[in-house]
């Protein structure tokens, strides 16, 4: 893992998101940043959608980490763990500079994450390429 860490600066999604503390511990400089949902609705909802999209190719990484192979049915073992996580990732980066939440879907954008990582802001708009309107009633 360290060889694939070496060679990028930026990693999203599985398994990153498990590896904070270590690459904490080791990584000099690093940052880290939890992207959170509106809602664990919109979370779940959005989880339910790409389930669908990728099918069984996500089946063992969900079920290692949900305790199933697709979120349907079991939502709240989901919402759970999602929670749980954030609030992990929240405690033990309580007090660090390296680290900042953000919600896009709340207006987060360039200025917060330019601020962070030390870049001028863009004059682009903010990509939010993967929104999703989609919440559970």
């Amino acid at each position: 893992m360290s060889s694939v860490v070496n060679e990028y600066n930026a990693f999203e999604d599985f398994p990153w998101p498990f590896c904070y503390a270590h690459f904490d511990r080791t990584v000099p400089n690093a940052k880290f940043i939890l992207t959170t949902r509106l809602s664990s609705d919109t979370w779940f909802a959005s989880l339910l959608a790409h389930s669908e999209k990728t099918g069984p190719k996500g089946q063992a990484v969900r079920k290692r980490v949900y305790g199933h192979e697709m979120p349907h049915g079991a939502p709240d073992r989901h919402v759970e763990v999602y929670l749980r996580h954030n609030e992990a990732v929240r405690h033990y980066f309580a007090g660090h500079n390296n680290f900042l939440e953000v919600c896009w879907e709340r207006g987060d954008g360039w200025e917060k994450l330019a601020g962070f990582i030390g870049c001028p802001i863009p004059s682009d708009p903010f990509p939010h390429l993967n929104s999703s309107k989609t919440t559970l009633t």
